[in-house]
């Protein structure tokens, strides 16, 4: 007789099922209520563990979480504008010779790429004076500073720097939002029919123009300002041995000269004055003659 030919898929069927209750049985209880007790002690033991292993990759993550916005801050493409600094730097020196000490100015100023933008040579009495405005980069402006000081004595010394790197990006938001608005009026003037139009599109056209040309003329004397300093320079010469302080020929010169002219502009204006009362005192003058002329002489009767 031949077999059921559903009997070999039965038979594997039970041979699955026998399978999985023999590994069932060798990995253990998966229900805790039916678990040994060591086993469920151990388990009991580790849960404290693994939750705080849970809660400190949590904290760990949380921390990333608020330390990322002050992360991508302190990059370099995020990172706060750096100062545009104009520096200013005035001082005075008491120097032997006034017209080397110049020279060596102007020298120096070459020496570091940059040139005199003024000057000014006193001349008062048996000293000299003079104030020199040079403009150098200001990379270049400590080496120049240390030469200067080295010409004679300090007796003054002022600096400044002023950050105008606001200044300097505001208007250049404004000149792109002017560029905007010009390219806008060139369309429509290129559409714009009637003549009218023309006209008053081409008077909005000159006005943003002279803005942006303002604005640009502004920020270049801003740039230029920031990359090149400003130094002051002010030389005296001593004064002559034996010579009082802030005495001079000349002044003494111009003093007597004051003096003279205020001396005949008083004379002036007596004789001025005479002038105008002459008939008054001429009156007088010629009552005093008649009575003299009146008097009786010596010998005559009275």
């Amino acid at each position: 007789m031949k077999p059921w030919p559903g009997f070999r898929h039965v038979g594997l069927v039970l041979l699955a099922v026998s399978l999985s209750g023999v590994m069932a049985c060798a990995s253990g209880p998966s229900d805790p209520m039916n678990a040994p007790a060591d086993v469920v002690a151990q388990e009991a033991a580790l849960a404290p563990e693994a939750l705080s292993r849970s809660e400190a990759g949590a904290s760990d993550q949380a921390r990333k979480v608020a330390v990322a916005p002050a992360a991508d801050a302190a990059r370099p493409g995020r990172q706060a504008r750096a100062p545009m600094l104009v520096t200013r730097t005035s001082l005075t020196l008491r120097v032997e010779a006034v017209e080397p000490a110049l020279a060596s100015l102007e020298a120096f100023a070459r020496a570091q790429r940059g040139y005199v933008e003024a000057r000014q040579l006193n001349r008062g009495g048996q000293s000299m004076g003079a104030t020199v405005i040079l403009r150098v980069p200001a990379d270049g402006l400590e080496i120049l500073m240390s030469g200067v000081r080295g010409l004679g004595t300090v007796l003054s010394l002022e600096s400044s720097a002023e950050d105008v790197g606001g200044e300097v990006h505001d208007l250049g938001a404004q000149i792109r939002n002017w560029q905007a608005e010009e390219r806008q009026l060139q369309a429509l003037f290129a559409r714009a029919g009637k003549i009218p139009e023309l006209l008053e599109v081409e008077r909005e056209l000159s006005r943003v123009r002279g803005e942006i040309d303002r604005a640009q003329a502004r920020l270049n004397d801003l740039n230029t300002q920031v990359a090149f300093a400003t130094v002051t320079v002010t030389l005296q010469e001593p004064a002559a041995p034996g010579t009082p302080a802030g005495w001079s020929a000349p002044g003494v010169v111009r003093e007597a000269l004051r003096a003279l002219g205020a001396t005949l502009a008083a004379l002036a204006s007596v004789a001025i004055w005479g002038l105008v009362f002459s008939p008054l005192w001429g009156a007088g003058l010629w009552a005093l003659r008649w009575l003299w002329r009146r008097r009786p002489k010596r010998g005559e009767p009275g």
